[in-house]
C-alpha cells in the first residue's frame, strides 16, 4: 500500500514539475523577442555614443558615413512637460536651490531648459574625456591584437615548416622500408 502511495506521489510531483517548466518556457517564449530587441538597441546606442564624438577614431576607421549628422526625436506634449519637470528636478539637485512658483510658467521653462543644456554640456565634456581615454586604450588593444596576429602567423609558418620536414623524413623512412622489403624479397 505504501508503495502505491509513493508511486502516485512521484508521478504527481513530476507532473507539477513539468507544468512549472511549461509555464516558465511559455513566459520566455512570449518575451524573448522584446528582450532581444531591447538589448540590441542598447548595444547599438552605446556603440554610437562611444564613437560619434571622436573624430580621430571615425577618421582612423573611416566609419564617419555610418553616423547621421542629425538625429530627430519626436515627443508628445505630455512627454515634453515630463521632460521639463524632470529637468527642473535635476537643476534643483545640481544647484541645491529651490525653484519658486514664479519659475514654473512657460517662459521660465526655457531658462530651465538652457540650464539643463549647460549641465548636459558639462556631462558631454566629461564623456569626451572618457572617450579620449577609451580611444587610447582601444588603440593599445588594436596594436596588441596586431602583434598577436603577427605572432600567430609566425607560429603557423614554423608549424608548416616542421610539417614539411616531418613529411620529408617520412618519405625517407618509407623509401628505406621499401628498399629493405625489396632486398628481402630478392634473396633466395
Amino acid at each position: 500500500m505504501m508503495f502505491i502511495y509513493f508511486f502516485f506521489t512521484t508521478i504527481l510531483l513530476l507532473n507539477v514539475l513539468i507544468a512549472l517548466m511549461n509555464v516558465a518556457f511559455n513566459v520566455g517564449d512570449e518575451t524573448w523577442r522584446l528582450v532581444w530587441t531591447e538589448n540590441r538597441l542598447r548595444y547599438v546606442e552605446s556603440a554610437e555614443n562611444l564613437l560619434y564624438h571622436d573624430p580621430a577614431f571615425l577618421d582612423y576607421f573611416q566609419v564617419r558615413s555610418l553616423f547621421p549628422e542629425r538625429i530627430y526625436y519626436m515627443a508628445t506634449p505630455q512627454e515634453q512637460k515630463d521632460f521639463y519637470a524632470k529637468a527642473g528636478d535635476i537643476i534643483k539637485e545640481e544647484t541645491g536651490g529651490v525653484v519658486n512658483q514664479a519659475q514654473t510658467n512657460e517662459g521660465d521653462k526655457k531658462v530651465e531648459a538652457s540650464q539643463v543644456l549647460q549641465l548636459q554640456g558639462k556631462q558631454c565634456q566629461e564623456q569626451k574625456e572618457i572617450i579620449s581615454d577609451l580611444r587610447g586604450e582601444l588603440i593599445k588593444l588594436l596594436t596588441h591584437m596586431s602583434e598577436m596576429q603577427q605572432q600567430m602567423m609566425d607560429q603557423q609558418r614554423r608549424f608548416d615548416e616542421r610539417m614539411e620536414e616531418q613529411r620529408a623524413q617520412l618519405c625517407v623512412v618509407q623509401e628505406h622500408i621499401h628498399n629493405f622489403a625489396s632486398r628481402r624479397d630478392d634473396k633466395p
